[in-house]
């Protein structure tokens, strides 16, 4: 992606808020990884009032999908007081508060506009909700969309669901034995998790896992990814259980609600049968 593609969006949104408009920042691997252009492009917009933003009848939460230049721009917009308090930005976002508050103070890349990182909170991540996160993008087939109106049209890829499932779970693994590490590079976490892996702290298929998803996002195929999807199944729980020391009992409620009260069967059940050693 070149600066002039970048360069549309921006427009569009000085055209569409114009003195609304405080700052423009690039969240995500397109701005934190060096990976090709594989999936959309996340745009933070900071404004002074949201009253005029798009609204969708299902929902609270302020996005806009729009195509410049042949690729997808997702405009995530918030004013500074929803990223400050975790109750409002609940209100305009699908997010986790904490995650994203601290991706885009340490994370983020400034593409436009006033730079009020130095403004935003540092809160510690709430570990449950990321934990939910890694299992909506684990569980085959899902049951519900986040993002439904969108998903259906543009379904997402079960590969790069596993990818992303993955990614968060490394991400999810990093925050807790690092907390203040502030790593949103998925290369990065990568030095991270090695790290934890020399410290004894994480299993060596997390690693190799991890790898396969950085090879995955830079063009080469799962293989087996059926087979390799249901051992990460207990991949996923092994390492929970391990670095929050946790029981499967403990875990077992948080998968079984989900998102509002939708759960994860295909993942319990595995689980249940086949245990996570």
């Amino acid at each position: 992606m070149n600066e002039n593609e970048m360069n549309k969006a921006i427009e569009y949104l000085l055209a569409k808020f114009e003195s609304d408009l405080i700052a423009v920042y690039g969240i995500g691997s397109v701005f934190n990884t060096k990976f090709p252009i594989t999936s959309d492009i996340d745009l933070v917009v900071l404004l002074s009032t949201t009253e005029n933003c798009p609204r969708k009848d299902w929902t609270t939460s302020l996005f806009e999908k729009k195509t410049f230049a042949g690729h997808e721009f997702w405009f995530l917009y918030a004013t500074l007081e929803d990223y400050k308090y975790k109750e409002t930005f609940q209100k305009v976002s699908f997010a986790n508060w904490e995650w994203a508050v601290r991706s885009l103070k340490y994370g983020s890349r400034l593409l436009w506009g006033k730079d009020i990182r130095n403004d935003l909170p540092s809160p510690p991540y709430d570990l449950d909700d990321i934990f939910i996160r890694v299992a909506y993008h684990l569980e085959p087939t899902p049951l519900f969309k986040l993002l439904k109106a969108e998903s259906q049209k543009n379904p997402l890829d079960e590969e790069m669901r596993f990818s992303k499932a993955i990614f968060k779970l490394g991400f999810l693994l990093t925050a807790t034995y690092f907390p203040e590490a502030n790593e949103f590079d998925k290369h990065e976490i990568f030095k991270l998790l090695n790290k934890a892996f020399r410290e004894k702290r994480i299993g060596k298929e997390m690693l190799q896992f991890y790898g396969m998803a950085l090879k995955y996002r830079q063009g080469q195929k799962f293989e087996d990814f059926k087979e390799k999807r249901h051992q990460f199944f207990q991949v996923f729980i092994r390492e929970v259980i391990r670095s929050r020391n946790v029981s499967w009992n403990e875990l077992k409620p948080l998968l079984e609600y989900g998102f509002g009260n939708k759960g994860f069967p295909v993942i319990i059940q595995y689980i249940e049968q086949n245990g996570w050693g």
